[in-house]
């Protein structure tokens, strides 16, 4: 019927064929229909259908010659990267699709690859919708590398795909930069899932299931640590007071388990540092004379808060000089910038250093090392 009503000139602007059970052999009748009639379509929703890589490479033929098509939805099937390379393919050539839905298809970074190359050249499309596919960071990195020419494209739907948080932020740079000041969020970024590189929801410094409002931006992040590195302002995760299950995607006040789907955000969660951390591996304490969270089992059991350091002393460094200064002021001997909230090391003449920047310094001299402030060796 929907073949015929093309061949005959009944075809709707809006042609809405989700949910028809739809197969290879059906999809490719209504492309080789809707190309040789020259059917006046804008809109083409071919979702929740049943349809592969045959079909696929049929809408990619239809899509290279087409100038009427305006929204392509083909999302929910089960094509791979034959047919998505097909389609992609037909963007260099289509200067008129606006939008294109490939959402929970079989497609991979080798599609994500041919994408790139041809949104580098294409001015037309201005939303793709990638999400639920097998596109990883590698993926995410081309594509963001060819969006880079591309002053066209404003939205990019990534939810729950294989892009970890690096890869995600590589993706909303290359979209931003044309439409937006770098520290703002395509909200259908924002409000995505964020993996790992282990593929646990979180971020490349916490494992958590929940993302933070910033009280400042009222951007919702994974961290302050991945609000700092968008933003040119310094969170305060003090103030935070909503969260968002990355879960279920519920939008809720401040505290350690969802009001909805009732799953705990962390294993770990400090009411007053607005910490929360998922990371089995780790013991973690809070001292209320910092008022940080620390690592540790606790004061009494592996720490003791040092009055004059003002800050906790592990009992394996109970020998340490101190050093009379205020903790949130004290600078890295290395790199003399802030050690406050960091992971820090103290050194036997008492002052501080990063431990990245401890380990990453110059041993071509020797394992031993000078304080630059104190000339001591540890």
């Amino acid at each position: 019927m929907v073949v015929a009503a093309i061949t005959n000139g009944q075809t709707p602007t809006h042609l809405n064929l989700q949910h028809s059970g739809f197969n290879d052999k059906h999809i490719t009748r209504i492309a080789h229909a809707l190309r040789q009639h020259d059917a006046l379509v804008e809109v083409l929703d071919l979702g929740w259908n049943d349809f592969g890589d045959e079909a696929a490479t049929h809408v990619g033929d239809l899509l290279r010659g087409n100038t009427y098509l305006k929204d392509l939805h083909l999302g929910w099937n089960h094509f791979g990267d034959v047919g998505g390379e097909r389609i992609a393919e037909a963007l260099s050539a289509n200067q008129t699709l606006r939008l294109l839905d490939m959402t929970r298809n079989h497609i991979t970074d080798k599609t994500a690859g041919v994408l790139g190359r041809a949104l580098a050249d294409n001015y037309g499309l201005t939303a793709l919708n990638i999400s639920k596919t097998r596109i990883s960071d590698e993926g995410a990195r081309v594509l963001s590398v060819a969006l880079k020419q591309n002053s066209v494209l404003e939205t990019l739907i990534v939810e729950d795909s294989r892009i970890a948080q690096n890869g995600i932020k590589l993706l909303t740079t290359a979209v931003l930069s044309d439409h937006w000041e770098a520290s703002e969020l395509d909200p259908r970024i924002e409000f995505a899932p964020s993996y790992n590189e282990h593929n646990q929801l979180g971020c490349a410094h916490y494992t958590r299931n929940c993302k933070l409002r910033a009280l400042c931006c009222k951007r919702f992040f994974v961290c302050r640590f991945c609000h700092d590195e968008w933003s040119n302002h310094v969170m305060d995760r003090y103030a935070t007071a909503e969260v968002w299950c990355m879960d279920c995607r519920t939008t809720q006040a401040i505290g350690p388990t969802c009001i909805n789907c009732k799953k705990d955000f962390a294993r770990y969660y400090c009411e007053r540092c607005r910490f929360y951390d998922n990371d089995p591996a780790k013991h973690i304490y809070h001292c209320p004379r910092c008022n940080l969270c620390r690592a540790g089992f606790g004061l009494g059991i592996d720490t003791v808060h040092c009055t004059k350091c003002q800050t906790c002393v592990s009992f394996s460094r109970m020998a340490h000089r101190c050093v009379e200064e205020k903790w949130s002021t004290a600078l890295c001997a290395l790199c003399e910038k802030s050690v406050f909230h960091r992971a820090v090391m103290r050194l036997m003449c008492g002052h501080s250093l990063h431990e990245w920047c401890f380990e990453g310094r110059d041993t071509t001299k020797g394992i031993t090392f000078q304080c630059p402030m104190y000339s001591a060796l540890i």
